[in-house]
């Protein structure tokens, strides 16, 4: 048995044994902080990105139209994967917005 096999077994052991009110609590974790310039640079950044997508939908439908089919293809690619980034980038700010109301909520300890 490896040494973090033996490890554990042994708190699988301990703890199995404990009741629930033996157990020591971890600490409560301090509030996330997020300073406002952060969240409205991620806010700008989505923004941002949005802006460069209707470009390239631009760029990729003037190069269809002249007929090179090189860079739309090149286009289309890159739109893609701003399409694909975009949904986590969103995620990410709206996190961050809903973190900083609760941290705004929240009494200071």
């Amino acid at each position: 048995m490896s040494a973090a096999g033996w490890l554990r077994s042994l708190a699988v052991d301990m703890t199995s044994a404990a009741r629930p009110e033996d157990v020591q609590r971890s600490r409560r974790r301090r509030p996330v902080h997020v300073p406002a310039e952060d969240l409205a640079e991620v806010s700008r950044l989505v923004g941002k990105l949005g802006t460069v997508a209707g470009a390239l939908i631009q760029f990729a439908k003037r190069s269809r139209e002249d007929g090179d089919a090189h860079l739309h293809a090149e286009a289309e690619a890159a739109l893609a994967d701003l399409r694909a980034i975009q949904p986590t980038l969103v995620d990410v700010a709206e996190s961050l917005k809903r973190t900083a109301k609760k941290a705004a909520k929240k009494p200071a300890p």
